[in-house]
């Protein structure tokens, strides 16, 4: 489903006819999009969820496309830009992704995205998180108005992680409330 699809399901819901009578004030911020790509996803894993920013709260309202909602309790430190313009649809995203995994040549099995659509500055960017099935993230900032990439990060998790020697040893410091020190 697009987001202009989307959009229109939520809006046609009781659930939100509630809530915009309640937050007249209330505007579209973002997309959320998770969307399972591995050999053993499943399409009840995918998640789309639309953003509310409430103006009178500082809060955003995450609407499912059953038009369930869920007022985010903490307050966003920054006024939240409406969400409108967007050209791009998640399919077009999805591919837009895999030509650009494939010019860098990367080979590994995407096993999900995690999108987010939203506007700053005026201009709507596509942030997109790539699973790949060989722990790699790839991490890219897609322009709505151009269709192009314009951010594009590859992560190892390994790197992330600080693994240790089988044989080093942890010691437990004391001083500073059940820290751990390392010693060879």
């Amino acid at each position: 489903m697009n987001i202009h699809e989307l959009r229109v399901t939520i809006e046609n819901t009781e659930g939100f006819k509630s809530f915009i009578k309640r937050f007249p004030k209330a505007y579209l911020c973002a997309g959320f999009f998770i969307i399972p790509l591995g050999f053993e996803s499943k399409d009840s894993e995918r998640q789309e969820h639309l953003d509310y920013y409430i103006p009178s709260t500082g809060e955003i309202a995450s609407f499912n496309d059953h038009g369930e909602f869920k007022v985010e309790g903490q307050g966003v430190p920054k006024v939240m830009d409406p969400l409108s313009g967007v050209s791009l649809v998640t399919n077009e995203v999805e591919s837009l992704v895999s030509d650009e995994l494939s010019s860098r040549g990367v080979t590994s099995t995407i096993n999900k995205m995690i999108i987010i659509v939203y506007s700053y500055n005026n201009r709507t960017i596509w942030s997109v998180t790539v699973m790949l099935s060989n722990y790699d993230f790839v991490k890219i900032k897609i322009l709505d108005d151009k269709k192009e990439i314009s951010d594009f990060e590859k992560i190892n998790l390994m790197s992330l992680v600080n693994i240790k020697k089988s044989g080093d040893k942890l010691e437990v410091d004391s001083s500073k409330d059940g820290s751990v020190n390392e010693t060879s």
